[in-house]
């Protein structure tokens, strides 16, 4: 099943975008321990449900969508988590959340400084943001993504500013994809050849982990694909 851009763990879609959505919820779920935390854009919730079985004291899914939140309620109610149709570009919420997490969602608003603003309101002065996003590999930022869905895509330099208007500081963290290169089906290529060459150290790359910089895999090119920033010391009061 799958609502608009919005995953469901029974989806038909391609495993790999399956395994980089989980994963970025795993790596969330190392900051979550007897916490407040807002899902921003939850989806259909699965991911709100693993934060909560990490240990979250309470999990606040909100997505805009009232079909996503109708089958996160269906699938993912439990004690201390509840899930809210709303806009993340107007949130409600004033410095009462330990932790903000926001997967795949700020690449799909028109008002992406909205919604940061209404994060730091939201979070409490020690509050975390935990947000990723595809990064663009060529272009400018005004340029209009092949994707459909989305409004805007940012290489690392501009998101890094975007967010450091918004928060003192950022730690990058990235998930990776063999470099697609010209030719055609060359990531399928450079996948199998990983396969080959490195089977044990390829099986725990394929799922997409949230790892540190880096540019080869075991001498195979590799590709920052998504970024995922671990944003602290939020900037009060930002207009």
């Amino acid at each position: 099943m799958r609502i608009l851009e919005r995953l469901t763990l029974d989806s038909e879609l391609h495993e790999e975008l399956r395994y980089l959505h989980m994963a970025r919820y795993e790596f969330a779920c190392g900051f979550v321990e007897d916490r407040i935390v807002l899902d921003a854009a939850c989806g259909t919730g699965y991911g709100t449900a693993m934060l909560a079985m990490h240990g979250a004291k309470e999990v606040t899914g909100v997505d805009r969508s009232e079909e996503a939140i109708a089958y996160a309620r269906e699938h993912y109610h439990q004690p201390g988590i509840r899930f809210i149709t709303g806009d993340v570009q107007n949130l409600p919420y004033k410095s009462d959340k330990d932790i903000v997490v926001s997967f795949e969602t700020i690449e799909h608003l028109p008002a992406p400084e909205d919604f940061l603003h209404c994060v730091t309101t939201a979070l409490k002065p020690e509050g975390v943001l935990l947000i990723s996003t595809p990064l663009r590999l060529r272009g400018r930022l005004e340029d209009k993504p092949s994707n459909p869905f989305h409004y805007r895509e940012w290489d690392e330099t501009e998101f890094i500013e975007l967010l450091k208007s918004h928060f003192h500081h950022i730690d990058l963290r990235y998930q990776y994809n063999f470099r697609k290169l010209w030719y055609p089906y060359s990531r399928t290529i450079s996948k199998t050849a990983a396969r080959l060459l490195h089977p044990s150290e390829v099986k725990d790359f394929l799922l997409y982990p949230v790892q540190v910089a880096r540019n080869m895999l075991r001498g195979i090119p590799i590709v920052r694909e998504y970024v995922v920033a671990v944003c602290t010391e939020p900037i009060k009061n930002v207009s």
